[in-house]
C-alpha cells in the first residue's frame, strides 16, 4: 500500500545535570505499547526498562543514554508524557492525620481512609530536577588517592542485578557504579569505563577506612531529584506538603 507518511514534530529539552539541549520527538503508538506491556508484566524491573526505552527511542539528538545520569532519564520521560498525552495527571494521597481522625470518631479503617483521600492535578511542565546546594565530589583517601563521584548513571536502568537487588547489595553496585575515576598520583583509573561487576574495584572498596565510606554514602544519600510539590490545608485544618521526588510519585502516589 501506498501510505502517506507521517511528520512528527520535534521539540528542544534541557539536560538537567549537563545542561545540553537536545531534540526530542513525541511518543508514537509503538512507545506507547511498550509501556502498556511492561505495566501488564506488573514487574518494576521491566517497567524501569520500558522507559528507559521509549526515552532513547524518542531521541532526535545522538547521545549515549547510558552516560547521563538516572534523574536525566526521569526527567525527560515526564517531559516526554507531557509533549505526548497531557502536560497533567492526576495523583491521590491519604492525609494520616485526617485519617485517624476519622477512626477515632468510630469510622472503620476503610471508611477513614477514603474519606481522607485528596485526588491532585500535577502539571508536568512545572517539575524540576532540585540539585544539592553543596555536593563534594572529589573524595580524598590518602595524600596521594582521592576518588571523583559521577551521579548514578542511566546504565543502572538495564543493569537486571541492581534492579533486583536490595540492602547492601544494591547500596554495593549503586557505589560501584557511581565511581567515574580512581587517582593515584599521576595514575588514573577510569573505572566508569570498566566493565562491571569488578572484583578488584569491590575488594578496593571495602579496604576503605570508614570515614572515607561515609564521604561516599552522603554523595549518594545527596542525589539530585525530580522536585515538585502539593501543598493543601486539610479538613483538621493542618497544613500539608507532599513532595513528589520519584517516576513513583508521579503515577503511582494512591
Amino acid at each position: 500500500m501506498n501510505l502517506p507518511k507521517i511528520l512528527h514534530p520535534v521539540f528542544e529539552v534541557e539536560v538537567p545535570s549537563t545542561k545540553e539541549k537536545i531534540k526530542m520527538r513525541p511518543m508514537l503508538v509503538r512507545e506507547e505499547k511498550i509501556l502498556l506491556m511492561a505495566r501488564e508484566g506488573d514487574e518494576k524491573e521491566d517497567i524501569i526498562s520500558a522507559i528507559k526505552q521509549v526515552v532513547n527511542n524518542c531521541l532526535e539528538t545522538e547521545i549515549d543514554l547510558d552516560k547521563i545520569a538516572l534523574v536525566d532519564v526521569e526527567y525527560l520521560f515526564l517531559r516526554l508524557r507531557s509533549m505526548s498525552v497531557s502536560n497533567t495527571t492526576k495523583v491521590s494521597y491519604i492525609d494520616n492525620d485526617e485519617r485517624t481522625t476519622n477512626i477515632n470518631n468510630g469510622d472503620e479503617p476503610e471508611k477513614a481512609a477514603a474519606k481522607a483521600t485528596y485526588t491532585f492535578d500535577v502539571d508536568f511542565d512545572k517539575v524540576v530536577v532540585k540539585f544539592p546546594e553543596k555536593m563534594e565530589t572529589d573524595i580524598k583517601v590518602s595524600d596521594k588517592v582521592s576518588i571523583v563521584m559521577r551521579y548514578p548513571p542511566a546504565s543502572l536502568y538495564s543493569n537486571k542485578e541492581f534492579l533486583a537487588s536490595e540492602g547492601q547489595k544494591l547500596v554495593d553496585i549503586l557505589v560501584s557504579e557511581s565511581i567515574d575515576k580512581i587517582y593515584d598520583g599521576k595514575d588514573i583509573t577510569d573505572v566508569a569505563a570498566t566493565k562491571k561487576p569488578d572484583k578488584d574495584l569491590n575488594e578496593w572498596l571495602s579496604n576503605l577506612d570508614i570515614k572515607t565510606y561515609d564521604k561516599i554514602r552522603t554523595f549518594l544519600n545527596d542525589l539530585p531529584t525530580l522536585s515538585y510539590d502539593i501543598n493543601y490545608t486539610n479538613k483538621n485544618g493542618k497544613e500539608v506538603t507532599i513532595k513528589l521526588t520519584t517516576l513513583n510519585d508521579f503515577f503511582m502516589l494512591a
